[in-house]
């Protein structure tokens, strides 16, 4: 039984016959496969093409097999037979519409040498070819995107993202002065490598934050016996833990430190944690966990010592361990430390031991 292939070659479909036959065919032009039994026919409308095939008898361009099946051949034929656009090529509308979107891509000699001066790159290497890509012409205040073997460039105006070897610049059009004749400028400046302490980013204007940025400080304190103290009454100054092994200090130019070992209150060497570092505007807040056992009502109290605020909280539970949750929160006017300390308010006897402290910086 002679073979035949059938396949789509430059937006038509072929089908080649034995003998170096070939018959040529326009997309969807009325070509039909059909089965009789379980061999196929191919006709073109009412013209007999091939009668009878089995299945294996019809190939591909490569040489295999059509398709595995008697169905599947017969379906891969018409839906190739009916494929208005079969090899996938371009039509006049796709590419009017792709023209229309990049109105410019070329390839240029970049016209100085001595460093991109004349085209406004500003680059290091200066001269060979460079590629320029722009979505809305070629005016000077259109979007642009230049790629040059070690540089890229993207634009719109004078407003420019520019990565040159290491360096990469921000660059930004005046909006503020030289009314009429702004000019662009360079806004931001990095260089070097990451991590590397040779690297310098350099900020042209001032630097604002639409959000401070937030410090914390957390020590959970999850050892039981770490700084459990025993009472009878009224304490004043309770014990701080030992936090060193406990914290984790996310702080950003400023600082918690527990106790103090030149006790410099009197206070005793670990009876109060200082907050430092603190500017003008910092909003500051502490919540503190004690753990306390006591044979009677106990009130936790949170203090500081630049604002005639506390924070107290009175619990009435007896004979089993309570944890007592206290916060505070002070906005700095004048100061940049605040030194806190806990108090402990009861008629009876047991232990307490600070479990937790955390400080937010905002």
């Amino acid at each position: 039984m002679p073979n035949i292939k059938v396949y789509e070659k430059f937006g038509s479909v072929v089908v080649e016959l034995p003998n170096n036959r070939f018959r040529t065919f326009l997309p969807n032009s009325g070509l039909s496969a059909s089965l009789a039994g379980d061999n196929i026919s191919i006709s073109n409308n009412t013209e007999a093409i091939v009668v009878g095939l089995p299945p294996a008898s019809i190939l591909n361009e490569a040489g295999g097999q059509f398709a595995p099946t008697r169905d599947g051949t017969r379906d891969g034929l018409n839906s190739l037979f009916s494929n208005s656009n079969p090899s996938d090529l371009a039509t006049a509308s796709s590419v009017s519409n792709l023209v229309s979107k990049i109105k410019i891509l070329e390839q240029s000699i970049d016209d100085s040498s001595g460093g991109g001066s004349s085209d406004g790159d500003g680059d290091s290497g200066g001269g060979g070819d460079v590629w320029v890509i722009s979505v809305t012409g070629s005016g000077t205040n259109n979007g642009k995107v230049k790629v040059r073997e070690n540089s890229t460039l993207m634009s719109v105006q004078d407003n420019e993202v520019f990565v040159d070897g290491e360096k990469v610049k921000f660059s930004v059009k005046s909006n503020t002065g030289n009314l009429g004749s702004e000019a662009k400028s360079e806004a931001i400046v990095i260089t070097g490598e990451e991590s590397s302490v040779n690297s310098i980013v350099d900020m042209k204007g001032s630097m604002k934050f639409s959000r401070s940025p937030e410090s914390k400080f957390v020590m959970d304190n999850t050892l039981t016996t770490n700084g459990r103290v025993s009472f009878s009454g009224n304490s004043t100054y309770l014990s701080m833990p030992e936090g060193a092994s406990y914290s984790n200090n996310l702080m950003v130019g400023k600082s918690v430190i527990i106790g103090d070992a030149d006790n410099e209150l009197n206070k005793g060497e670990r009876n109060y944690f200082v907050v430092k570092g603190l500017s003008t505007g910092d909003i500051v807040d502490v919540q503190v966990k004690v753990v306390v056992v006591s044979d009677a009502s106990h009130t936790i109290v949170l203090d500081d010592n630049r604002t005639t605020q506390s924070s107290s909280v009175a619990t009435n539970t007896i004979g089993q361990a309570q944890t007592v949750t206290v916060s505070m929160n002070n906005v700095v006017d004048n100061y940049s430390d605040i030194a806190y300390h806990l108090n402990l308010t009861t008629l009876g006897s047991g232990n307490y031991r600070v479990s937790e402290i955390i400080v937010t910086i905002s």
